[in-house]
């Protein structure tokens, strides 16, 4: 996974520099996080067997067991958060999957200073207009995959 956008560079509010190229940790960021909950079963399967044989991951039985329960969790609520002891910690990341069809193309992300959103409100803030704005761009996919093509 690799940043390709990024709309820091536009908002008054953004404190981190440009996450353009670089590569979210599949296990600790949201968007990679979101990216392995709902990637097609075969693909996950694949990362998960190159995960046990690279010894950064210290891929144990153990965690193995922790990340697929997590990834339920994830599918069951539909979209992902940072790890929690990632910093910094007074921001946290929400994400959720752009797909076609079952195939995942990007993960969207929302980062916010938790000070700013009370618990009760992040659903209501971020959850739901994050999820109106993928299945707004998921529509228009699908619209522009129908049409026939120009004919000159």
């Amino acid at each position: 996974m690799l940043v390709h956008f990024w709309t820091g560079t536009i908002s008054p509010h953004a404190t981190d520099g440009s996450l353009v190229r670089r590569r979210p940790d599949l296990l600790s960021s949201a968007m990679g996080r979101s990216y392995l909950a709902f990637c097609e079963s075969a693909e996950l399967e694949e990362i998960i067997g190159q995960m046990r044989h690279k010894p950064e991951y210290d891929f144990t039985e153990d965690a193995e067991r922790r990340l697929r329960s997590l990834l339920e969790d994830i599918r069951r609520s539909g979209y992902a958060v940072r790890a929690p002891e990632t910093g910094p910690r007074r921001k946290t990341t929400l994400a959720m999957p752009l797909r076609r069809d079952s195939t995942v193309l990007a993960s969207i992300s929302v980062t916010f200073f938790t000070s700013a959103i009370a618990d009760d409100k992040v659903q209501e803030q971020i959850v739901g207009p994050l999820k109106s704005t993928i299945t707004n761009i998921e529509n228009v996919m699908k619209f522009v995959e129908a049409r026939e093509p120009l004919v000159s």
